[in-house]
């Protein structure tokens, strides 16, 4: 501590071999494996270590003495060659934060030497006086490093580009999909079960969840999307993904099934789910190099305190079961699986991001993953879902029915997909509400202007060209403070939390809605 002596017998910095011996610093900085130069004020070599001399010639003569930028053809960064390199220099006397990177190539066209990067920086003995320049030539290992660092920083531009590209896509699926359903959910209830025409009618009806699911799907390969969790059927799951199974795999692979029915539902969402099963089944189709099976098997399962893993509770547990007879893994791959951007395919071939994102999404749902696999015998990657013990709720698609409380509200509607706003428009004015509709924020701003009466809710589309929903509540509630909101929108979550809205989930209707959705969180809204 500051102001204390030291005692008399605490040890004391090891210089003393250093001082009575100079030659022992150059015989550490000549078995350096990186290439070292000391240059003079001028750019003379005044002290190059083994690794240095590799790096600028093949040759045994001697280089001491010689002036860098004169016995070899220096580069600056933009590849300029640096005829004259008194400038550089000149930086490097009076700038001694500056560490300029140069390639250095023998002038000789005979030499088998490469180009080398060179980092020079100032070296200050006594004050600021400049007296010499270190020269650091980079190493394989610290160009290695680099490289992965750059593979690793265009990897996650990519999937950047992935995730915007997913959520327009997505965005635009969600509000076609949501007349889709919600026109489907009218007809249901103007049916009757005995009718032909209801079951084609359901039929549409479900493969609108199954494409709500994929959308889903696709937003969560490229962002982080917040999970909704509902009592799922593994196994009805994995049914429905067979025909994508098969036809992102090759032909000669098989898939066997074996889907333990009735099984034990998981509280989980059935969009990432069905992420988990594609990304092992495509892991498993990319470790098969000709024909070869997949094995996919769903079944109940308990755990005792004997046999759960490590962070694993014991209880009853739903196994999602992915093997496969591909070439396996040796350990040093087994154990760094999980890890993003861990890869052994060649560059460009893969993102190193599908097991790191399955292991995300079990945790995520407070499951459990394993895996084990020997070269030439093939992977077996287990997955454990808590059993849900929670109560199921039955899907239901009530009538449209007229409330007294709704004919008394205005509702101004705000939606730049026309098929999406003539369908809210009908639902609401059946229900019996006032309705305005506005296909953009400045046709909203006049039609509100217009009306006389009182606008009790603003129900509009987040992100709109133009003028966005937030933008234009702002605008509204100036001229109508008593105005409540209601947001809506077919983005993904961090697109909307640029807007500000993700922090008021109870005023946002995430697309593709439903009829009984959007009345239920009208209704609640207004009454809030």
């Amino acid at each position: 501590m500051r102001g204390k002596k030291q005692p008399k017998n605490q040890a004391q910095p090891e210089k003393s071999e250093f001082s009575a011996d100079p030659s022992l610093l150059e015989k550490v900085a000549e078995s350096l494996p990186i290439g070292t130069l000391i240059l003079s004020r001028t750019g003379e070599i005044v002290f190059a270590n083994r690794a240095a001399r590799a790096s600028l010639t093949d040759s045994s003569e001697p280089i001491l003495g010689l002036n860098l930028f004169q016995s070899w053809n220096a580069y600056d960064h933009t590849g300029n060659h640096l005829g004259d390199p008194s400038s550089l220099i000149e930086q490097l006397k009076t700038d001694t934060s500056v560490t300029p990177q140069i390639q250095i190539a023998p002038a000789s066209t005979d030499s088998d030497v490469p180009p080398q990067e060179l980092t020079i920086r100032s070296v200050a003995t006594e004050g600021t006086k400049i007296d010499f320049f270190l020269g650091t030539f980079m190493d394989d290992q610290a160009r290695e490093q680099i490289r992965r660092l750059e593979e690793r920083l265009l990897k996650t531009q990519r999937a950047q580009s992935v995730g915007r590209l997913a959520g327009g896509i997505a965005h635009n699926l969600n509000s076609i999909l949501s007349p889709v359903i919600g026109y489907t959910d009218m007809a249901l209830q103007n049916l009757h079960p005995k009718d032909p025409l209801f079951h084609q009618m359901k039929e549409i009806r479900t493969a609108t969840e199954r494409a709500t699911d994929l959308i889903r799907q696709l937003l969560a390969y490229g962002r982080k999307q917040t999970i909704r969790l509902r009592q799922v059927d593994l196994s009805t799951v994995v049914e429905h993904l067979q025909t994508i199974l098969r036809q992102s795999i090759r032909e000669e692979i098989e898939i066997k099934y074996e889907l333990e029915k009735p099984i034990h539902p998981i509280h989980a969402d059935s969009a990432q789910v069905q992420q988990i099963v594609v990304n092992l089944v495509l892991n498993s189709s990319e470790a098969i190099p000709q024909r070869g099976k997949i094995f996919i098997r769903t079944t109940n399962c308990a755990i005792d305190a004997d046999s759960a893993e490590k962070g694993m509770a014991p209880g009853a547990y739903v196994l999602l079961q992915v093997a496969d007879t591909g070439k396996g893994m040796k350990p040093d791959v087994l154990n760094h699986v999980f890890e993003p951007f861990f890869t052994t395919k060649e560059i460009g071939e893969g993102t190193g991001l599908g097991l790191s994102t399955v292991y995300g999404i079990v945790k995520q749902h407070g499951g459990h993953i394993n895996v084990s696999s020997k070269p030439g015998k093939g992977s077996i990657f287990k997955i454990y879902f808590p059993k849900s013990n929670r109560q199921s709720v039955p899907s239901v698609n009530p009538a449209v029915v007229p409330t007294e409380a709704a004919g008394r509200k205005t509702i101004l509607v705000v939606e730049d997909e026309d098929s999406l706003l003539r369908f809210t428009c009908l639902v609401l004015r059946k229900v019996g509400y006032t309705v305005i509709s506005a296909g953009s924020g400045p046709e909203a701003i006049d039609k509100a202007r217009d009306f006389n009466g009182t606008i009790h809710l603003l129900l509009t589309d987040v992100i709109m060209p133009r003028m966005n929903g937030k933008e234009l509540y702002e605008t509204l509630s100036k001229s109508h403070p008593e105005m409540k909101i209601l947001y809506t929108s077919g983005y993904p979550d961090d697109v909307i939390a640029r807007h500000g809205i993700i922090d008021k989930s109870e005023q946002l209707l995430t697309k593709p809605t439903t009829v009984q959705k959007l009345t239920e969180k009208v209704q609640k809204v207004l009454e809030g």
